[in-house]
């Protein structure tokens, strides 16, 4: 008899350890947020010939049903190379993760944000690149999903009448 109700409190206690660890999982999914990155654009800031700047704009939102903390740190990593007109991988021209970006008062489900990334260097020879970017990519945010965090963008680029023109080819 003994063993019979010490075999019923075992098993009542192992069911209810499963209960505990199962239920917070699937309950803490529902209030996560959801990381997505839209769109990737390039805009040019003329100055005079030497000090043109060229930066990459991500538009972004959380279209998750939770709000990313005030302290959760967004990250992007932004990978960018040349491609050769047919479309194969050329160089890696930079491998970069930006600062950490946080929300005042959080990011709340809905909400569109965009980051600019500045490009350390101008492309000024003519010819195809590809943008890739990832937001969150080490995963600093605990999401509902991590498989709409990268959008990739190509553009061909060539110079102008004294400015460089960027067109959106995928």
């Amino acid at each position: 008899m003994k063993t019979n109700g010490f075999k019923k409190i075992l098993i009542v206690g192992i069911l209810s350890l499963l209960l505990v660890s199962v239920v917070p999982c699937t309950a803490s999914k529902e209030d996560r947020p959801d990381l997505t990155v839209d769109e990737i654009y390039i805009y040019f800031s003329h100055g005079d010939r030497l000090k043109d700047t060229e930066f990459i704009e991500a538009r972004c939102a959380n279209i998750g049903p939770g709000t990313v903390a005030e302290a959760d740190p967004v990250e992007f990593r932004i990978v960018i190379e040349r491609t050769s007109i047919l479309g194969h991988h050329v160089r890696t021209i930079s491998n970069t993760t930006t600062h950490e970006m946080h929300f005042n008062n959080g990011l709340p489900p809905g909400e569109n944000f965009s980051e600019i990334l500045y490009i350390n260097h101008p492309f000024i020879f003519p010819g195809i690149i590809t943008f890739k970017c990832t937001i969150n990519p080490n995963r600093k945010v605990n999401e509902t999903s991590y498989e709409n965090n990268y959008c990739e963008q190509t553009f061909f680029g060539y110079l102008g009448w004294l400015t460089y023109h960027w067109i959106p080819i995928s």
